[in-house]
């Protein structure tokens, strides 16, 4: 098994879970923007846990989508561009 596959099953598991719990539904799981100390000095980048647990993804400013309904989507958000990229169908 390799982590794409780690990370997949774990966003399945939560789109099992709102099934479950709600029949359906979407799940927004946003990560850390990056942080100015001041004019040329950044803080260090750490992605937030809830997404990277996720997503595996560690870009910042991302957004994992996953909507849970009869055509159930995984999508990732990358910044606030207007394009995305479908991860995966559940």
């Amino acid at each position: 098994m390799n982590k794409t596959d780690i990370y997949q099953k774990r966003r399945i598991a939560l789109a099992k879970k709102i099934r479950a719990n709600t029949g359906g539904g979407v799940a927004v799981i946003a990560t850390a923007p990056e942080l100015s100390r001041n004019r040329d000095s950044e803080f260090p980048y750490r992605h937030d846990s809830d997404f990277f647990y996720l997503s595996g993804f560690e870009e910042p400013g991302a957004t994992l989508v996953i909507k849970v309904d009869q055509n159930d989507r995984l999508e990732k958000h990358v910044h606030d561009e207007c394009q995305h990229t479908l991860l995966a169908k559940l």
